[in-house]
């Protein structure tokens, strides 16, 4: 794909965003053939957006999840400013597509952890975490047959990887809990619809 088509795919995947509709596919001259076409139409979304990156979102970090998407490594998406809610916020879920809410922790960096050869050691990334929160996580697909693409799809070329094709929201605890230990911590993350009894996740921070 050439600058033009990248920057095109990237403000069409952001207008489906913003207006809430969905599509049956990209127009194929907007289409990535690659994951690294993908990452590229999610860095001209930075563009497109005209707001803040305040995090970034890590997607199919096992092989079960990977191979339920149809890709061999970990995704990175961006989290917009404008997509990440407060602790206890309501959220209409008549727009939403995929109906789906994930519990997650979310890690507040005190320092980068920049690109490098040999793979960083435990103590080495909780040495950078400044705090860790509860959140949930609110995945979404703009895309009318979202999973049947994933599902059989054999090489990862969505239109770009999470944080963009996936729009997520995010709903982060206001107060941080991150242990000396790093790992090793149970917690409960709960919500509710329409006002009904809470649903509850017992979620875990592993290694």
């Amino acid at each position: 794909m050439d600058q033009s088509h990248i920057a095109q795919a990237a403000d069409f995947l952001w207008c489906t965003r913003i207006e809430q509709r969905r599509i049956e596919a990209l127009p194929d001259h907007l289409r990535p053939r690659t994951l690294a076409e993908g990452y590229a139409i999610q860095d001209a979304m930075v563009a497109s957006a005209a707001q803040p990156v305040s995090g970034w979102k890590i997607a199919a970090t096992s092989k079960a999840g990977q191979a339920h998407i149809g890709v061999t490594e970990p995704l990175a998406g961006r989290l917009f400013k404008n997509f990440i809610l407060a602790d206890g916020a309501g959220l209409p879920a008549a727009a939403l597509h995929m109906k789906v809410m994930e519990a997650e922790f979310a890690f507040r960096m005190a320092r980068d952890l920049s690109p490098r050869g040999p793979a960083y050691e435990q103590a080495e990334v909780c040495d950078a975490v400044a705090a860790m929160h509860l959140a949930i996580e609110v995945p979404d697909a703009r895309f009318e047959h979202f999973a049947e693409s994933a599902r059989h799809r054999s090489s990862p070329t969505m239109p770009s990887p999470p944080g963009s094709c996936s729009a997520p929201r995010c709903v982060t605890g206001g107060g941080s809990i991150f242990p000396p230990s790093g790992f090793g911590l149970s917690r409960t993350v709960c919500c509710s619809v329409k006002g009904s009894a809470p649903m509850r996740w017992a979620i875990r921070a592993s290694p």
